[in-house]
């Protein structure tokens, strides 16, 4: 095999074969076969084609680039978030295994509630709609 550049490569790209197989030479590497890509597609039913074609040959979509700002939290914002979603997420669980074994009632819901906000739920959401208001900013 001749080096990049050579008539194997150029065989290989007017076939529209991937070369990577013999790129490894047979070790114990990942290998792709040196497969056209319309072979690819004569072994399957017609449906599972027309899928894959769409996703092979899809354009491009960029986002909007306005829209490619995050809000990052502080130091601070961070280290109460992990701390809220502690309780939080324990005392969720658990409120969830109570509904399923029929310890808790729907009836009780405005407790729950209560029960959470004591916990921070409150706190969480306003930090959360902090970062969210952040990226509205940046996103102008």
């Amino acid at each position: 095999m001749e080096g990049i550049g050579g008539a194997y490569w150029e065989q290989n790209a007017k076939d529209r074969k991937t070369p990577g197989g013999s790129l490894w030479s047979g070790c114990v590497f990942p290998t792709v076969s040196l497969y056209t890509m319309e072979s690819q597609f004569t072994s399957r039913p017609e449906h599972k084609n027309e899928f894959q074609k769409s996703v092979v040959f899809q354009d491009a979509v960029y986002p909007d680039a306005k829209y490619c700002y995050m809000a990052i939290a502080t130091d601070e914002q961070n280290a109460r978030k992990a701390a809220l979603t502690t309780d939080l997420s324990t005392y969720s669980s658990e409120l969830v295994t109570d509904f399923i074994l029929g310890r808790a009632s729907f009836d009780d819901w405005d407790r729950y509630i209560a029960q959470m906000q004591e916990l921070g739920l409150d706190e969480l959401i306003e930090i959360e709609q902090s970062q969210y208001d952040k990226f509205l900013e940046l996103s102008k």
